[in-house]
């Protein structure tokens, strides 16, 4: 979230925690890790940039 903030992105977001799920975007490429894992509902390859931190180069797919 940080990098996409900082880069005037269009980011969605409130709680900053992994529980209300506004920052919700979709993983096209690249792999993540979370540092506490999330209590929003996440369907398949959609990541919380609140909480999530790349572990590599990632594309995303902002809603």
């Amino acid at each position: 979230m940080e990098v996409l903030k900082n880069n005037n992105f269009p980011i969605e977001y409130q709680c900053q925690s992994g529980f209300c799920g506004f920052c919700k975007v979709h993983l096209k490429k690249g792999r993540i890790i979370y540092r506490k894992r999330p209590l929003a509902f996440l369907q398949s390859r959609e990541i919380l940039t609140c909480s999530c931190k790349p572990i590599e180069n990632i594309i995303i797919e902002i809603y």
